[in-house]
């Protein structure tokens, strides 16, 4: 009957590996259930107290020591299980093996480069007549190389619990030959850099993380950086864009071109766009026959361009204005061919007193309009009956 060789768990699967008797078992968290997997004949068969440790990079459960409770045949060879095509074999190694221990701890690195064994008790014949003998030794196992050193001693111990942390190797616990046990010991700490025992525990800067199955995969820089100036670089670019088109608008200077307004006449003459705040209206250039004026108010009085609101003749929305007046400030007359006529007596070009009544409308050439009314021309009409 075969029995304490640990128990291995297998990280990618979480299954956990118990070799024992004639059967390697698996237990599936997933599952919850056990699945055997057949050894072959004198591979692990009743092999007790020894070793196990998982190999990251080799995808398998390394074992090492104990021995057969049969005939205590010495166990100085590693039996390696590999977990994906369920072989087993043997691996072979040089160097300073350690002889046949049990009841020893056993740790592997994270990159599964190094193995290390220490402790335990010896392997004797008689060794239910004579007392255990407790080992002192670290042995450590180039895994790539297949190489075994052998570190300097230090105090008896097994049972111990022990691993690598960086480049360092860590035991704890356990017991002495003398059966005491060593819960409040300090640890022991083994530089493999230095290859030396110390006193004092280094952190490592970093954990080394073990190698991939895959050799497709390699460790590269993070692309952090490169992410962040490509994001902060597009930020820029838009933010300058933004800014550049609200510049632009601006200094664009504002369009003259009526959009809504009324249809415009070209006179010829420059356009008054704003006078005192107020927008003008643009003069014609459209001469009209006056020698169709009479007395009977046949004349046809020419038609005005008015764009805002409802008129009548001579109204607009801005001011108040007569036929052929200008829309803006009061005056009296204004001549067929754009000429004003005087507005007070006193601009009259003749003298006052020849007047026929007061505010008396005179013209010589042309017609003069008062409100509605045609004045034929060479004639004077007095004004004293109007309000």
């Amino acid at each position: 009957m075969g029995g304490g060789l640990r128990p291995v768990t297998e990280p990618i699967s979480g299954r956990i590996y118990v070799a024992g008797l004639t059967n390697m078992n698996a237990y599936d968290p997933q599952t919850r259930s056990w699945i055997p997997y057949p050894i072959p004949n004198n591979t692990l068969t009743q092999r007790v107290f020894g070793g196990a440790v998982y190999n990251r990079a080799r995808y398998s459960i390394m074992y090492f020591g104990g021995y057969n409770m049969k005939d205590y045949e010495p166990q100085t060879y590693i039996t390696e299980y590999r977990i994906s095509p369920q072989a087993w074999s043997i691996y072979n190694t040089t160097g300073n093996i350690p002889p046949t221990i049990a009841d020893f701890c056993m740790a592997i690195s994270e990159d599964s480069n190094t193995i290390a064994v220490f402790g335990g008790r010896y392997y004797t014949i008689n060794r239910f007549k004579e007392p255990d003998q407790f080992s002192n030794s670290l042995y450590v196992l180039d895994v790539p190389r297949r190489i075994w050193t052998k570190a300097l001693p230090v105090s008896l111990r097994a049972y111990t619990g022990c691993q690598i942390v960086g480049d360092q190797f860590l035991a704890w616990g356990g017991a002495d030959d003398q059966g005491n046990v060593l819960p409040e010991q300090p640890p022991l700490i083994y530089d493999l850099t230095k290859k030396q025992w110390v006193s004092n525990y280094t952190a490592p800067a970093y954990y080394q993380t073990g190698p991939s199955n895959n050799n497709n995969t390699s460790n590269k820089p993070s692309n952090l950086g490169a992410i962040l100036g490509g994001v902060f670089g597009c930020l820029a670019v838009i933010g300058g864009s933004v800014a550049l088109y609200f510049y632009m608008n601006s200094r664009s200077p504002p369009t003259n071109k009526p959009t809504d307004g009324p249809a415009m006449m070209d006179s010829g003459h420059e356009e008054r766009r704003q006078e005192n705040g107020v927008p003008m209206q643009k003069e014609s250039n459209i001469e009209y026959d006056i020698t169709k004026t009479s007395l009977d108010n046949q004349y046809t009085p020419p038609p005005f361009v008015q764009p805002y609101g409802q008129q009548q003749y001579g109204q607009q929305q801005y001011g108040q204005q007569q036929y052929g007046l200008q829309p803006y400030g009061q005056q009296t007359l204004r001549g067929p061919q754009g000429g004003v006529l005087p507005r007070s007596q006193g601009d009259l070009p003749w003298p006052q007193e020849n007047l026929p009544g007061p505010q008396a409308l005179y013209s010589t050439s042309w017609p003069a309009y008062i409100d509605d009314e045609v004045i034929s021309s060479q004639t004077i009409i007095p004004n004293n009956n109007r309000q």
